[in-house]
């Protein structure tokens, strides 16, 4: 059977690859150049603007350019802008790489990136990101390389905010409309699409054109095969080159077979999520005991083989801006927990219910299992609902999900502690939590420009959270991957995404 799931997954490879058309004046022709990569799921769209999930920045990041990138430390690095200032606590002003092309032949200038904006702000986009850009009110041109994003107050997070807005050519998507605007993109970077098919595969091809460091393969081939087995079983049979989210379960024997495995955390920080406003989690020493009766690293040894890194009783981890050197994690102590719970009158426990996810992140089912497992021991009892992915994620969106539930929260690309806080302010559309202390250092902290300022209304934050423990804190996530030994260049980041310049193929 695994053989002719093998066969028939080479089969559809070869099928692809004979539809690849180069372009006449391609650096590149030989076969071997095509990087095929497995991943669980394609995006339904190629348009960047319609899902905020990290797990599809590997492929916007071949077909798109940011004015601003982050780096795995949470620095704001430059891209399509050169620089940038603040020209007042409500004004930013960027400056433009000149001579950059879109796929298309269209100039990259301040109106590519106020049109970006607009259609990302356009309530008929439906633009996930819209959210993140709320306090823009206007976007000036100043001159052709030179725009001035002007907002409601003051915004500290902007620049690195930007790092979600990938630009794209004024002109063909005003003519293209947003539909087939997504089905035949266009972007500035270092690969455009040759072939889409949602559900089934990608192809992309290196541009020739592209202002940065030119790639290194031809073309890459991006395929959906959602199990992971699948993903591995054709990187064994040399028919995938790269196989994203591997099984844990299969790390050491892919290692015995000559194949390169790497793990890595990634910007999203897997928290049980406890509404603030229902009894009996309204209380804060009840909050506090279920962190106290769960065992992070327990969870991460048995069901990540102790790959990921467990927070620090806080929603971000090291790499991220806000992160408090100063707090540690809530140590596994059921007595205290079972303590905190008589004093804040459980002393026999409680029941309540927990709605978990089932297939929509890895080992989601497991994880919300085991919290249940090692709450039992100080009698607090789950009524645990498995949801199926999508009707997990529309009682997330429409906030009714709970009063316990479980989710890795993004925290990429921007690295930063205001990103996963904005799930749990009073004001929140996710309704995970009111907590006034929340609310006043959030604002404190969003009311500044003053980076030294800032990070310690960040560090402030970060305190009240642990304290108030709106969450269960577990781990960063993990990216795991597996690369076939040819693969050289491989530099997996925080959203998921690798360096489309610097991976290459060996003989």
């Amino acid at each position: 059977m695994r053989r002719l799931h093998v066969l028939l997954l080479g089969a559809l490879l070869m099928v692809s690859l004979s539809a690849v058309r180069w372009s006449p004046g391609a650096a590149f022709a030989a076969p071997r150049s095509v990087l095929r990569v497995a991943i669980p799921v394609l995006p339904r769209t190629l348009d960047p603007n319609v899902d905020s999930s990290l797990v599809h920045f590997k492929v916007w990041h071949l077909l798109y350019d940011t004015l601003v990138a982050v780096d795995a430390s949470g620095k704001a690095e430059p891209r399509l802008a050169t620089a940038w200032r603040i020209l007042s606590p409500t004004t930013w002003e960027f400056k433009l790489r000149r001579g950059v092309k879109f796929h298309n032949g269209e100039d990259f200038d301040a109106e590519a990136v106020r049109a970006t904006l607009s259609y990302i702000l356009d309530p008929a986009s439906r633009s996930t990101w819209a959210q993140r850009f709320t306090l823009i009110a206007d976007v000036k041109m100043v001159d052709p390389y030179t725009v001035q994003i002007i907002t409601t107050q003051p915004f500290p997070l902007l620049a690195k905010t930007l790092a979600v807005a990938f630009i794209l050519p004024p002109k063909y998507l005003a003519k293209a409309g947003a539909g087939k605007f997504g089905l035949t993109p266009v972007g500035t970077g270092p690969f455009r699409v040759r072939a889409f098919r949602s559900d089934e595969y990608a192809q992309f091809e290196a541009f020739g054109g592209y202002w940065g460091a030119k790639p290194k393969v031809a073309s890459v081939l991006m395929r959906q095969i959602r199990e992971a087995s699948g993903r591995t079983a054709g990187l064994e049979a040399g028919e995938i080159d790269i196989a994203y989210e591997i099984s844990v379960e299969q790390v050491e024997r892919l290692r015995s077979r000559n194949l390169n495995v790497v793990a890595s955390v990634v910007g999203a920080s897997y928290l049980v999520n406890l509404k603030t406003m229902v009894k009996p989690l309204d209380d804060a020493r009840v909050r506090r005991a279920l962190n106290y009766a769960t065992d992070a690293t327990a969870i991460n040894n048995a069901l990540l083989l102790g790959l990921s890194r467990p927070l620090q009783g806080q929603m971000v981890g090291p790499n991220s801006t806000g992160f408090n050197p100063a707090i540690k994690a809530y140590p596994y102590d059921p007595e205290r927990a079972r303590q905190l719970l008589s004093e804040a009158g459980y002393p026999n426990g409680f029941r309540i219910t927990f709605e978990g996810s089932n297939g929509r992140f890895y080992k989601d089912k497991e994880i919300a299992e085991t919290v249940c497992a090692q709450w039992a021991k100080v009698r607090v009892t789950c009524d645990l609902v498995l949801l199926e992915s999508n009707v997990w994620l529309q009682h997330l969106v429409s906030g009714v999900l709970g009063p316990v539930s479980a989710a890795p929260w993004q925290t990429a690309p921007q690295l930063d502690l205001e990103v996963p806080v904005t799930n749990f302010l009073s004001t929140g559309p996710r309704k995970m939590a009111s907590i006034p202390a929340i609310d006043e250092w959030f604002a404190q902290q969003r009311g500044t420009m003053n980076p030294v300022q800032r990070l310690y209304y960040l560090h402030k934050l970060a305190e009240v959270i642990y304290e108030e423990a709106p969450v269960v804190f577990l781990f960063e996530n993990i990216g795991a991957y597996a690369l076939s030994p040819k693969v050289g260049g491989a530099r997996f980041r925080p959203d998921y995404s690798f360096d489309p310049v610097a991976i290459n193929l060996g003989d």
